[in-house]
């Protein structure tokens, strides 16, 4: 019989956004590829294809210690899987100090967490998001039937100046 090798090729796994209110407790320090059910053993340096993931962080507001910065120890990507993360007052723990629209990358082995947010104000806009996602949900056909102001009521269009481009255009020009 012949063996075939299959192989995913990269993609974009999750977009998360997170948010550490004021008296938040310090999440749990975790290796973001647990999820693959990883395994290796320690070693000294690292080498590619040693983990199944690469979490990229981009903060929306400046993240310090003190309102829930994401923490992480320097190195770890290297441990044994079967030990068990630190705790959370490890010394070793750095945070991820941002400013808004800097960003941090970290190997999904490495072991993090949200820190405690111990600050009594929390310093980012609201924002809503719909219910269902009607983007996928109708019929873009259809869609293309209705009124130029109901595609942009419907969220097909830019939100001024420009948020809900796609390849730099507004869509309701792609799609009439």
């Amino acid at each position: 019989p012949k063996s075939h090798n299959s192989v995913s090729l990269p993609q974009l796994s999750t977009t998360v956004t997170f948010s550490v209110r004021p008296g938040t407790k310090a999440q749990s320090l975790h290796r973001g590829d647990h999820i693959y059910h990883t395994f290796h053993p320690g070693v000294t340096a690292h080498h590619p294809g040693r983990d199944a993931m690469v979490c990229f962080f981009v903060a929306g507001i400046k993240t310090r210690t003190e309102n829930g910065a994401t923490r992480i120890i320097p190195g770890i990507h290297l441990w044994e899987y079967s030990l068990p993360p630190p705790s959370n007052d490890d010394p070793s723990i750095e945070c991820a100090d941002l400013e808004p629209g800097d960003a941090f990358m970290m190997l999904g082995g490495c072991f993090h967490g949200a820190g405690a947010n111990t600050t009594r104000a929390f310093s980012t806009r609201g924002s809503l998001r719909q219910e269902e996602n009607q983007y996928l949900a109708n019929d873009i056909e259809k869609i293309k039937e209705f009124s130029i102001w109901l595609q942009r009521y419907t969220g097909f269009g830019v939100s001024k100046p420009f948020i809900g481009w796609v390849e730099l255009e507004d869509p309701l020009r792609r799609m009439n």
